[in-house]
This record gives structure tokens, C-alpha cells and sequence, in this order.
């Protein structure tokens, strides 16, 4: 039988759901079982994490999220760097895969986490007000930031990475616990390449391009005179 893929923070809330089932069941108390039951599979439904697999070069940028893309627009976040910088806002509903990945390969400069409030993650404006976790990553020389936004359902926010942590295109960095948002910045050298309303897959979906990325490389493989 093959090893069902979910997410760690699983482990505890289906440990207790399991618990009851089994005492509910000694007791002969079959509603609670049933309810017990349901909620297990629900807890393995929810926190599912998929192996993933993108067979793509290292100019592009792959989505962090499983979800709708919301908003495209330009945001400023001078205190990492970040100025006019293009930012994808993807909303992730309880029926996505939750667990968020590493849009490239980067070098984590730091990990921020921030209390918040807990608008629903539709709405616009609140990534500045909700509880979120900022990581940024250092790529080619440039500032990637990664928020991790909680919603109006989402009350756990769950960080993977470390300062001074390598990563890679696609590795598991984090996970929001029920409904919510993740928004990625890129600077202006990208372009994007998904559009708003659109769906989208961690580790999978290319969401934006290095422009120029082939002239360099063509440059770089000229022998040197």
C-alpha cells in the first residue's frame, strides 16, 4: 500500500481524531464515530501534499500557491528593497492544497513573521493588516518576496525555512492551515505569464519569465577571447 503524501502538521489533529473514533467505538457511540470518522478523512483531504515535479529552466518562476490568482499590480515594500515591484496575489480556498513552495532557487535573507487580524484573504488590502509571514529570497542577484497571508478561516501559519537557508524551485516552504492567500513580488525584470482568474499550482505553474535570461546565457557560453 503506498504511503498517503500529507503534510506533518496533520499528524497531531488525526492522532485526537482517531482517538475519539476508537473510544466512541467502545462506547457504542456511533454518531460521535461517524463524525469522528469524517473529520479524519477530512483532516487527510485537507493537508494532502502532493509530490511535484516541473521540468522547466531556472528563468522561470513557478507558482508558491495552489489557487486563483486574484490581483496583478504593481506594491512597494521599502523596508526589503522592494519598489514597483510586480506582485501575484493567489487565493488558496479550504478545497486547494495548502502546503507552499519555493517559486525559484534562492537564498532565504530572512524570515519575518507578523500578527494580524484575520480578514477574509479575497479582499484587497490586507496584506498589510492580516496575521502573515514574510520570506525573502535572494535570486540572480535580485529580491523575491513571499507573503504568506491567513484568511478569515486560517488561524495557524506554518514556516519551513530558516535565514540563510538554500533553496530550490519547488521545495516545500511552508503551509497555511484553511483557506487563505500567498502573494509573490518580483521585480520589473520578470515577466508575468498568468493572468487574474486564473489557476494555479505549487511547483508546477510557470507564473513569470526572466526577460533577457536567453541572451545572457547565449553570452556566458561564448568562449572567452
Amino acid at each position: 500500500m503506498k504511503k498517503i503524501p500529507v503534510a506533518s502538521e496533520a499528524k497531531r489533529v488525526l492522532f485526537i481524531s482517531l482517538a475519539i473514533f476508537f473510544l466512541s467505538f467502545v462506547l457504542n457511540l456511533k454518531s460521535l464515530s461517524i463524525i469522528s470518522v469524517a473529520f479524519a478523512i477530512f483532516i487527510l483531504y485537507f493537508f494532502r501534499d502532493p509530490e511535484r515535479v516541473a521540468n522547466v529552466d531556472s528563468s522561470y518562476i513557478l507558482s508558491p500557491a495552489d489557487g486563483k490568482v486574484m490581483w496583478i499590480r504593481h506594491i512597494d515594500y521599502e523596508e526589503f528593497g522592494i519598489k514597483r515591484h510586480n506582485c501575484i496575489s493567489i487565493f488558496m480556498s479550504p478545497f486547494d492544497v495548502h502546503v507552499n513552495r519555493s517559486p525559484c532557487d534562492g537564498l532565504v535573507k530572512s524570515v519575518r513573521y507578523e500578527p494580524g487580524k484575520h480578514f477574509c484573504a479575497f479582499k484587497k488590502d490586507i496584506e498589510t493588516k492580516n496575521e502573515r509571514n514574510y520570506i525573502v529570497l535572494e535570486t540572480h542577484g535580485e529580491v523575491v518576496l513571499l507573503i504568506q497571508i491567513a484568511g478569515f478561516l486560517a488561524r495557524r501559519i506554518f514556516s519551513y525555512v530558516k535565514e540563510g537557508e538554500k533553496v530550490k524551485r519547488g521545495d516545500r516552504i511552508g503551509m497555511i492551515a484553511f483557506g487563505s492567500r500567498v502573494d509573490v513580488c518580483l521585480p520589473a525584470k520578470y515577466e508575468i505569464t498568468v493572468l487574474e482568474g486564473q489557476k494555479v499550482k505549487a511547483g508546477i505553474t510557470v507564473i513569470a519569465k526572466r526577460r533577457g535570461y536567453g541572451e545572457e546565457k547565449s553570452k556566458e557560453d561564448l568562449p572567452a577571447s
